[in-house]
């Protein structure tokens, strides 16, 4: 009987590969994400916030919307 400690034998299932599409929108949602952490840092700042409003109210808001909406 072989010794069973030593075989290398593997219970999982390979992950399918991904198509290259695939891998680009997962390149994309993952820019999109730090994107919308890094706007979101800038509001949070109030000066920063305060004139993002002052500039121009109706993108601001339009801005936040988006950067609020889940995926």
């Amino acid at each position: 009987m072989p010794d069973v400690s030593k075989l290398n034998v593997s219970t999982r299932n390979p992950k399918p590969e991904k198509t290259p599409e695939q891998r680009e929108i997962n390149i994309l949602k993952s820019r999109l994400n730090r994107i919308k952490e890094l706007l979101l840092s800038f509001t949070k700042n109030e000066a920063v916030s305060s004139n993002m409003k002052i500039v121009n109210y109706e993108n601001y808001e339009e801005l936040m919307q988006l950067v609020n909406r889940t995926n």
